[in-house]
């Protein structure tokens, strides 16, 4: 049965409580922290699909991208933090931490 639209995925519920968990994530850690815990999106290919979920979730208004840069030599990183809104879905996500 697909899914009502507007509603979140299991994916994107442990993305946000891996973002949470973190502080902030990449969408690179994301995708590895993926593989480690959850076995899911395996193969280097789905690291595209980890950008389709952060891309719906900041248009949701649930995570935003944020300007980080290690050193003047090292390329521009844009790590994604929880939004209020995401926050406030934590009781959804909360299983996911206990996971972790």
């Amino acid at each position: 049965m697909p899914r009502l639209y507007r509603t979140i995925g299991e994916t994107k519920l442990k993305i946000l409580a891996i973002i949470q968990e973190n502080g902030t994530s990449h969408g690179y850690s994301i995708w590895t922290t993926l593989k480690e815990r959850y076995h899911c999106y395996l193969g280097d290919a789905c690291l595209r699909n980890i950008y389709y979920h952060l891309r719906d979730l900041k248009k949701r208004g649930l995570v935003e991208r944020t300007l980080s840069q290690t050193n003047a030599h090292a390329p521009v990183n844009h790590p994604y933090i929880l939004t209020d809104r995401g926050i406030l879905l934590e009781e959804k996500f909360k299983k996911y931490l206990n996971i972790m």
